[in-house]
């Protein structure tokens, strides 16, 4: 082995697996935006798992989306029947945790909703969370000033067996 050999497969040892969460569903721009997010965490260095909550049933234009993307993925359903819907993301995200941890995934946690624009950068800096959890700041642009909100990324060891 060489010595570049030996670089590249530090590198891909310390990689961390990043998973992206993403809550949505069925109306007419879901499949626009599941694209747009695709392309993005095709960019995106492996490892990477985007697990896709959607509410009640899987629905075949997502599944058809997730299997042309090329990223590896998890299709999963929130079965809770739910009169608000204000409550639907905060469900989906909790089976995506619950998944997570069923499955003991070791990995930074990010949740990404479709709607919103990822730059690949992004992914990259998440990449130097060393433990806990790391906060970016993100600019909005507000109608007087700007203000900071804070991206909230968790590292998330299984508890199950300590």
């Amino acid at each position: 082995m060489t010595n570049s050999t030996l670089l590249v497969d530090k590198n891909q040892e310390t990689r961390k697996l990043l998973i992206v969460a993403t809550p949505t569903y069925t109306r007419p721009l879901q499949a626009y935006y599941l694209n747009r997010l695709a392309y993005t965490l095709k960019l995106a260095k492996a490892p990477l798992l985007w697990i896709v909550v959607e509410m009640n049933l899987q629905s075949e234009e997502t599944a058809d989306i997730l299997r042309r993307s090329s990223v590896m993925y998890r299709h999963l359903v929130c079965k809770r029947n739910l009169t608000d819907i204000k409550d639907r993301q905060v469900h989906q995200r909790n089976v995506a945790l619950s998944h997570i941890e069923t499955h003991r995934l070791d990995g930074i946690i990010y949740f990404a909703n479709e709607d919103n624009v990822c730059s690949i950068d992004l992914f990259q800096q998440m990449r130097h969370i060393s433990s806990g959890h790391g906060l970016w700041p993100n600019k909005h642009r507000t109608k007087a000033d700007f203000v900071w909100k804070a991206l909230f990324v968790m590292e998330f060891k299984s508890l199950v067996g300590i």
